[in-house]
């Protein structure tokens, strides 16, 4: 089911990338999701991105996967929600034009994908995709190697809230928190797995998804509905956290209010 699920969020995440001006320089990076609204096509993404990055600076994202295109698709606009220490929610979007959809080979993710008000119970499985600030190198032929960003599909569980420590403020409102460990695994995995987690940063933004594993009648990659935007990570504790997409769509239908009246009955589901 892991390779399943991480083939079917690789086509529905991107890298997003701050540059200079010019899209010369990388100032900072980040994971995203791809979702269309009514014709519009988004990326959601985490706010702390976007804060001490120095202006002036341009946003646009990158499809590294199933796709050898290093080619920047620039977003025609952004906004962000918090993302401070003390701030309850993290979120971006970032808006793409018709064409740079079109030309960006990912899949978006529609409404009916997302579940705005998860709240798992202890120990309900998720999956997270991402791409960790960690090299991955390809041996080429003469002894030559190929630098890129490397790729993590992730299955973990959830931790509930009052299980974290208080004072990283958790509130069932906002958060969600999932296991992250790098502690080595000792047993036998499968070829192309790895005993060692990386480090979590560069996965900010990216998605937590609800695997839906005790549904009824035959599981398909269509069950996975997104329901968090990571965005903070613990490594002493061993878990990551994300804010509950909810709040990612309120900020998308408050920027975009010709939006609202596709938004708002999504949000008022159960």
């Amino acid at each position: 089911m892991t390779d399943v699920a991480g083939d079917f969020v690789a086509g529905r995440t991107v890298v997003v990338g701050l540059f200079d001006p010019n899209c010369e320089r990388l100032l900072g990076r980040g994971t995203g999701t791809c979702v269309s609204i009514c014709g519009r096509y988004l990326v959601a993404t985490a706010g702390h991105l976007f804060i001490g990055v120095p202006e002036p600076y341009c946003v646009g994202v990158m499809p590294l996967t199933t796709t050898p295109s290093r080619e920047i698709f620039l977003a025609t606009r952004h906004n962000r929600r918090g993302g401070g220490k003390t701030d309850p929610e993290d979120v971006a979007w970032l808006e793409l034009s018709v064409a740079a959809a079109r030309d960006l080979g990912r899949e978006f993710l529609t409404l009916d994908g997302i579940e705005p008000h998860y709240a798992g119970a202890a120990g309900e499985p998720l999956f997270s995709y991402g791409f960790p600030e960690q090299e991955e190198i390809t041996p080429k032929a003469h002894g030559q190697s190929e630098f890129g960003l490397s790729v993590q599909c992730y299955s973990t569980f959830v931790i509930p809230p009052t299980s974290i420590d208080p004072s990283c403020r958790p509130d069932p409102a906002f958060d969600i928190f999932a296991r992250y460990s790098t502690r080595p695994l000792d047993e036998n995995l499968p070829e192309g797995r790895v005993p060692t987690l990386p480090g979590a940063p560069g996965l900010s933004g990216g998605g937590f998804w609800r695997v839906n594993v005790n549904k009824l009648g035959i599981w398909t990659p269509g069950d996975l509905k997104l329901v968090g935007i990571e965005h903070a990570w613990l490594p002493e504790d061993e878990w990551f956290r994300a804010t509950k997409i909810c709040h990612w769509l309120r900020l998308v239908a408050h920027d975009h209010p010709d939006l609202g009246s596709v938004i708002d009955p999504v949000l008022a589901l159960p």
